[in-house]
């Protein structure tokens, strides 16, 4: 519950600010409807993980108004929300070069956001589901549908900061190309790292979930670190092989191994752009 408390709320911060704040700087009309497109699959992830909710709790308000009692879900959204805040904010006395470096910073923060932070929510899921005998199946089956969306948006993050990397018409290439971008990519995988190592911690404070450790978690995170290192031209930070939790993940989010009958569980069928409005 927890864990999707923060889905519903990053995914709506996403929602917002990938539409409000990204999509707006875009010249190129590609781009923006990419990012505009991309912000409106986080509004229906967000809407998802309300449903589910919902369908647990008879009164879900009292639920989602305790988000604020969670400082560990609130932190865990401090830096993207100040992000996204300082790039829809900019100051016009800030020299070109600082208004390009807070953008980079803002794309990479996405980036990982959605290559690593949303990874280990799905994980968490994956794994207490499958450890009691499938008994949340349904909710499992909607969030491999919005995994399969958040494996498209992490290459489109990767994609969008490479393009801007090899086209020096965007204008970008050269701070791309320097020290301070290489040092602030790793800063932020590092930092991502710690923040999700201290987010397990608190998970763990409040059960044991069962094959997940503190070292598991920290095998898991290093690994998606290094391959969101390399989809970016970096070297890798840690060269961690690929261990069995991190190969039962990549199974188990294959919706293509769904096996469920249909009287168990909703048929995984997604219409792309289209919500279902069954909430009075």
């Amino acid at each position: 519950i927890r864990i999707w408390l923060f889905q519903t709320l990053m995914d709506s911060g996403q929602n917002k600010g990938l539409e409000e704040v990204v999509a707006e700087l875009c010249t190129n009309p590609e781009f923006e409807a990419m990012f505009k497109t991309w912000g409106y699959f986080e509004l229906i992830h967000s809407l998802s993980y309300s449903h589910l909710l919902r369908g647990i709790f008879s009164d879900a308000k009292v639920i989602f108004d305790r988000i604020k009692d969670y400082p560990e879900i609130q932190q865990r959204i401090d830096k993207e929300i100040d992000l996204y805040s300082r790039v829809k904010n900019i100051n016009a006395l800030q020299t070109l070069d600082e208004k390009k470096k807070l953008v980079l910073e803002l794309l990479v923060n996405i980036f990982a956001l959605e290559g690593i932070k949303f990874y280990i929510s799905f994980l968490v899921t994956y794994v207490i589901n499958n450890a009691y005998a499938n008994k949340i199946q349904g909710a499992t089956r909607i969030i491999k549908l919005i995994n399969f969306d958040e494996d498209i948006h992490t290459t489109m993050g990767a994609g969008t900061l490479n393009i801007l990397k090899k086209e020096a018409s965007e204008g970008f290439k050269e701070l791309m190309d320097s020290d301070w971008y290489k040092q602030m990519v790793k800063d932020t995988l590092l930092r991502v790292e710690q923040e999700e190592l201290s987010f397990a911690d608190y998970l763990l404070s409040i059960g044991d979930i069962p094959t997940l450790t503190r070292p598991v978690f920290a095998q898991f995170l290093k690994y998606y670190i290094d391959l969101r290192a390399t989809q970016l031209g970096m070297e890798k930070i840690y060269n961690q092989d690929k261990t069995d939790v991190v190969q039962w993940f990549e199974n188990y989010k294959d919706l293509n191994k769904d096996n469920a009958a249909l009287q168990e569980s909703d048929l995984a069928v997604y219409s792309i752009g289209i919500m279902k409005n069954d909430i009075p």
